[in-house]
């Protein structure tokens, strides 16, 4: 892969974007190459630019062409994803490109838009709209739309992920990259390492609130969370400046490295919320608050819990509200506190069924779209 004069990587994509718009005849459609590219600079992080070229796209399409806006769209999408991780402004955009590409008989656009509007519903716990997103992008994607296939299919892998099943889940994860491959998507596939560390120390987390973890089980983990954070360093990408070293915390906390986790969460939870991350701070909060009491805090630990309390508006996800709950219920407990101890035991226990239940459906859910997939996978060409 190429460097530029500042050692960046330059990714494929991008090169092979470059060179059709220095070779392309047409003025509208250097402008949809253009539109792309804008969206392509965010996903690495590069916003200001991004930014700048969809401005001066906007001022030169007084005309609202229905497919370049529905491009232009599609990118500004794209910078509120990875500027801030604000899933509900993105949804918005992805929504409008995807009727866009409809106005346009674009294909491609309505593809890849839909793949983008699935995995907003899918970081805002909207599961069944998600699927449906999915399926009309995978269904809508031709054989040679790669980027749509490839958001699409690291989606499905996330949803697998997330209900237990990662074995299932890296069938879809190979396919994703082989696609990103082709395209010389560098991004994708630095969220795909972090994404599959992600869930992973996930579940870890919810083990380990049940009962000590075994090394076996996350020794391995931790060589990939490794690799996630190396790839996206050498890479220089921004956008998870914080979410990296969350997952570190966490997965320290499963090793009872208490005063490790205790540092890195004390280094980024301020930041949190400038990242789209403050869903996650009531549990995080919990999460300090358990490695405070075993490393002696206890003014430190009431506090977090308290300020896990006070954040728990945001936390919407049932798994993170299982941990919240769960750690807050251990630290009453070694605080002496019994009687707010077995509250929020009972509390976890709530939200854990509640989570088991929603795997279950999400699963069931998954399943036409599954059998689907491999019946085709199982078709002579």
């Amino acid at each position: 892969m190429p460097l530029d004069d500042g050692n960046f990587f330059i990714p494929r994509y991008l090169l092979n974007i470059e060179r059709q718009i220095s070779t392309c005849a047409s003025a509208e459609k250097v402008k949809l190459l253009v539109a792309r590219k804008a969206g392509y600079l965010a996903r690495h992080s590069q916003i200001r630019e991004a930014k700048s070229i969809i401005s001066s796209l906007r001022k030169g399409n007084q005309n609202f062409n229905p497919k370049l806006t529905g491009w232009i769209t599609l990118s500004e999408g794209m910078i509120h994803h990875f500027e801030s991780l604000n899933s509900t402004l993105a949804k918005e955009k992805f929504q409008k490109a995807l009727v866009m590409g409809a106005a346009a008989n674009d294909s491609e656009l309505e593809a890849i838009s839909a793949a983008w509007v699935a995995n907003s519903e899918f970081a805002l716990g909207e599961i069944n709209q998600a699927i449906q997103h999915l399926e009309f992008s995978l269904t809508k994607a031709s054989i040679s739309n790669t980027d749509a296939l490839g958001r699409a299919l690291l989606l499905l892998g996330d949803l697998l992920n997330w209900v237990g099943k990662p074995d299932i889940a890296r069938i879809y994860y190979k396919q994703s990259r082989a696609h990103a491959v082709t395209d010389g998507d560098i991004a994708m596939q630095n969220v795909m390492f972090f994404n599959s560390a992600a869930y992973a120390i996930a579940h870890l987390t919810l083990s380990d609130c049940q009962a000590p973890v075994e090394e076996a089980a996350w020794r391995f983990i931790q060589i990939e969370l490794a690799s996630a954070r190396n790839f996206n360093a050498a890479l220089r990408i921004s956008g998870l400046t914080t979410m990296i070293p969350t997952l570190e915390a966490e997965l320290k906390i499963v090793q009872q490295k208490w005063g490790e986790a205790n540092m890195i969460l004390c280094e980024t939870l301020p930041q949190i919320s400038d990242e789209g991350q403050q869903r996650t701070a009531s549990k995080l909060f919990a999460q300090r608050a358990w490695c405070k009491i075993h490393l002696g805090d206890q003014v430190g630990a009431r506090n977090d819990v308290s300020n896990a309390m006070l954040h728990i508006e945001d936390c919407r996800d049932l798994d993170d509200l299982y941990v919240l709950h769960s750690r807050i219920a251990a630290t009453e407990k070694l605080l002496g506190e019994i009687q707010n101890a077995t509250r929020h035991e009972s509390l976890a226990c709530n939200h854990k069924l509640k989570f088991l239940a929603q795997q279950v459906a999400t699963l069931d859910s998954l399943a036409p779209l599954l059998k689907k997939m491999s019946s085709e996978t199982k078709s002579p060409a």
